[in-house]
């Protein structure tokens, strides 16, 4: 973050350096608040308030409830389409494609020598 200003002029952090010695309310996800990724919350004795349940809850509640448990391409179509969301392939499929043309590779090379 480089840079917060309130709307009437106010600047609270910029460049890495607390400006405004001003108390604000931040809305985050319980797993930053309890400092995973190295948030600094716990460690500066900053506390929070759980305000009903958990982000796992919430994206759950939507995935069953919101999208009836169907997570489908069909629902993103502008999505994919503008290029936002890009399918890639998962790292256990990227070592298989390799291996494979690593040993496409090596029978070429054998039939060569032979």
């Amino acid at each position: 973050m480089l840079r917060i200003e309130l709307e009437d002029g106010t600047v609270l952090f910029d460049s890495g350096f607390v400006i405004a010695d001003i108390k604000v309310d931040i809305a985050t996800i319980n797993f930053l608040a309890n400092g995973q990724d190295g948030y600094p919350f716990p460690a500066l004795g900053l506390g929070f308030d759980a305000l009903g349940i958990t982000y796992q809850q919430a994206l759950f509640n939507y995935i069953t409830q919101g999208l009836d448990g169907v997570i489908g391409g069909d629902r993103y179509s502008q999505a994919f389409a503008d290029g936002l969301i890009v399918q890639t392939p998962e790292p256990g499929s990227l070592a298989i494609l390799g291996l494979g043309g690593l040993a496409l590779f090596v029978s070429r090379k054998r039939r060569k020598a032979a």
